[in-house]
């Protein structure tokens, strides 16, 4: 017997948050959403994320799996739990980069923000290199004047 319990001592699972599964999305009919890595990224367990937002261990995880949908209020407590926007957790796997990137997006103003999306549409055209200014074109000038 001590050998069993030895043994399930030595093979427990990490104490600690795990990273979560990538799902399909297009597989499981549900609003894709991103608890999970929000929960990582928090340094949460399953069962301390649960707590936090008042709702069961299996609840959370069928929805980290899309096993379930989630609704209005269960999002904004997960959201309040995760100390996060309900948005992000429904557009982003990358945390950390979503709190730095939010707060700048919401200083901008209407305009900024559509040059922004082009100036990151044109990165994304040149394959996420930056590139140097391109010289601009040339106007013709008119006969008789001269430069």
């Amino acid at each position: 017997m001590d050998q069993i319990i030895a043994l399930a001592e030595t093979t427990a699972m990490p104490k600690g948050p795990r990273k979560p599964k990538r799902v399909d999305w297009s597989k499981t009919g549900q609003l894709p959403n991103f608890i999970g890595w929000w929960r990582y990224y928090r340094g949460l367990t399953i069962p301390q994320l649960a707590e936090a937002a008042d709702l069961s261990d299996g609840g959370i995880s069928q929805l980290e799996n899309g096993k379930h949908g989630i609704d209005g209020t269960t999002l904004l407590a997960i959201a309040k739990a995760l100390r996060c926007n309900p948005g992000a957790l429904l557009f982003t796997d990358d945390p950390k980069n979503w709190e730095t990137f939010w707060p700048l997006w919401q200083k901008l103003k209407p305009e900024e923000r559509s040059n922004t999306i082009e100036g990151m549409r044109l990165l994304l055209k040149r394959g996420g290199e930056i590139l140097p200014e391109e010289a601009p074109p040339t106007r013709p000038q008119p006969p008789g004047r001269k430069h």
